[in-house]
């Protein structure tokens, strides 16, 4: 019955014993002890009759000595040793091994793997290169190599979780990467020198960039060759460095008195100069950039950004009492609808409000628009250029002016031109307009904006008369969009079919290339369709280019006949742009033709 084995199970002796009645009783009696003889036991650890061996001891000598936990791999290796050059009988060490061990997948463990222990092994061997948090694609590889290794269910985590334990496991080694600690080698006595300078340092609070900027040439060579690295070390190992002054560590800056930031420093800065120039604090903060500091100003509320690359401090500000009642008043007043651009607010407080402007010595709207929100910071919403009252409006230039036209279904260019004005919204031009309203509205004829909901048109009228339009335009290669007039093969909408309107789909879309006209063309057509050939001139460098092509065609041989081809062509409405008025490309020679001066310089 022992073919070779040295353990006899409970199913191997119901070989024999077909009673079970029999069987139980002969069992229970071996699980006693009933049978214990010198070559044989019963082991209740292995739940079988085991028969003396004498490698039995060598079995558990090794199996003792492996550590509390190890992997599959490197247990087989162990086992394989074993058996091949030491003799010991397999089945033995295998039932060693499962008694002390618990399985995870792939690893052998005494106790449960904690989220820790998980987080630390896969960063070390599966992410070698750095763990991205925020990273949909790096969390969901950790899943799948945690369920490979650890097996199923073994570490499920919220990606923000995740993230979380990566942080604090791993070093910091770029923006939102993270290494093992392991793979970081670092002098320590580079660490000392950072550690003087910053006890050395003036200020309180120090930028991580400041001290790799500080260290640059020093850490060249090293693994430090990005300020993210250098305050994953710090953060690391800065424990392990006779520190000659404590300091503490945050996200972007560390500091010597935990009450300090980079944004009280700047406070400090700016309200000991009253007003500075953007460069002196460029100076004095090197690592600021233009970024780095409107994001640290964001977080300073008594320094404001005025015009010039100055900033002001609000202590600069003389503000009285008496003066808080009356502004509140108006500004509730003018946000009661919609937020307010500060170029209106300029204009009435210069009239209405004279003495506080003058003892401000307010005399530009950035300035008013940083008094105002000194004042009123929680009273009213505040992103220059609107103050608002309330957080029903998306306080952009789009989101004002579309919540000027909510009431109208349909408006004439003119009158929202008017509306704007009386609040003092700002628009580039006519076609930045369009493209601020798209695609909520659509220009339907000349001086007409209506709702596109009202129009008929949806993505599929879009998709189609794009193409309509594309297969026109490489006729030429360009194509003027006033000159789209025959729309019999466009699809059937709710209103006609109006190069205004086409020019409106054009302009929301992004699909097919234009060029804007240069000059104002408030009531005509805005741009030029055209080809993959003029995708990247400006107007003036397209006409030139098409003029040169018709001159040398011999279509016109005198300015008037160059202006009427053009009038006719939809390039432009009466007369020339400057450039070709005057004679710096064509102008008209001793024989009364038409010269181009490139050649005629030759």
């Amino acid at each position: 019955m022992l073919d070779g084995d040295l353990m006899i199970h409970k199913n191997e002796v119901a070989t024999c014993i077909e009673n079970s009645d029999q069987l139980d009783l002969l069992w229970a009696c071996i699980e006693d002890g009933a049978f214990d003889r010198k070559a044989y036991s019963y082991e209740k650890q292995y739940k079988a009759i085991v028969f003396k061996h004498e490698d039995g001891d060598v079995a558990a000598k090794i199996v003792d000595a492996l550590p509390s936990y190890i992997f599959k791999d490197e247990l087989e290796e162990v086992i394989r040793h074993a058996v091949e050059e030491e003799g010991v009988w397999e089945e033995k060490i295998r039932a060693d091994i499962k008694q002390r061990y618990r399985v995870f997948g792939t690893l052998y463990s005494e106790h449960k793997p904690t989220v820790v222990f998980i987080c630390d092994w896969l960063l070390k061997n599966r992410f070698v290169n750095g763990f991205k948090v925020s990273d949909a694609t790096d969390a969901k590889r950790f899943q799948e190599y945690a369920r490979e290794v650890f097996g199923e269910g073994s570490c499920r985590m919220t990606q923000r979780a995740l993230d979380a334990k990566i942080n604090a496991v791993g070093v910091l080694c770029d923006r939102g990467k993270y290494i093992h600690p392991s793979m970081v080698s670092i002098d320590e006595s580079i660490l000392d020198e950072v550690d003087q300078y910053i006890a050395d340092s003036p200020k309180n609070a120090i930028t991580y960039i400041e001290l790799f900027e500080a260290f640059k040439d020093k850490l060249a060579g090293t693994q430090i060759s990005n300020h993210y690295l250098l305050q994953g070390v710090m953060k690391q190992f800065g424990n392990n460095v006779n520190k000659r002054v404590d300091y503490y560590l945050y996200r972007d800056y560390i500091t010597k008195d935990a009450n300090v930031s980079p944004t009280d420093e700047l406070d400090a800065f700016v309200r000991d100069r009253g007003m500075v120039h953007k460069t002196e604090i460029y100076a004095e903060f090197p690592a600021l950039n233009e970024f780095a500091l409107g994001q640290v100003v964001a977080r300073c509320p008594n320094v404001f950004n005025i015009d010039g690359g100055y900033y002001i401090h609000a202590s600069q500000f003389h503000i009285q009492e008496t003066d808080y009642a009356p502004l509140i008043a108006y500004l509730t007043e003018v946000t009661r609808d919609l937020p307010v651009n500060i170029r209106k607010v300029f204009d009435d407080c210069s009239v209405q409000f004279p003495e506080f402007m003058d003892r401000n010595e307010i005399h530009n709207r950035d300035v008013l628009f940083a008094v105002l929100s000194h004042m009123f910071r929680y009273n009213f919403r505040f992103n220059r250029p609107y103050i608002a009252n309330s957080d029903d409006v998306e306080m952009t230039n789009r989101g004002v002016i579309l919540s000027v036209l909510e009431p109208y279904a349909e408006i004439a260019i003119d009158e929202l031109m008017d509306l704007l004005d009386e609040r003092g919204i700002h628009y580039v031009s006519l076609p930045h307009l369009m493209g601020l309203i798209a695609p909520d509205y659509v220009r339907s004829d000349e001086n007409t904006l209506m709702k596109r909901s009202l129009a008929g048109i949806d993505d599929d009228v879009v998709e189609e008369a794009l193409n309509i339009l594309s297969d026109a335009i490489e006729a030429n290669d360009y194509l003027p969009s006033c000159k789209v007039q025959d729309f019999i093969w466009y699809p059937s909408i709710d209103i006609a079919w109006t190069p205004y309107l086409l020019e409106s789909i054009v302009l929301s879309s992004n699909r097919l290339d234009y060029v804007p006209y240069p000059f104002s063309r408030s009531h005509r057509s805005l741009v030029v369709y055209v080809s993959k050939k003029y995708a990247n001139y400006d107007f003036q460098t397209m006409l030139l280019k098409i003029i040169g092509e018709e001159y040398e065609k011999g279509t016109f041989t005198r300015k008037a006949d160059m202006r009427e081809w053009l009038i006719e062509a939809g390039f432009v409405d009466v007369k020339l742009p400057n450039f070709l008025e005057s004679a710096q490309y064509y102008y008209m020679g001793d024989d009364g033709r038409l010269v181009r001066r490139e050649e005629a310089e030759q």
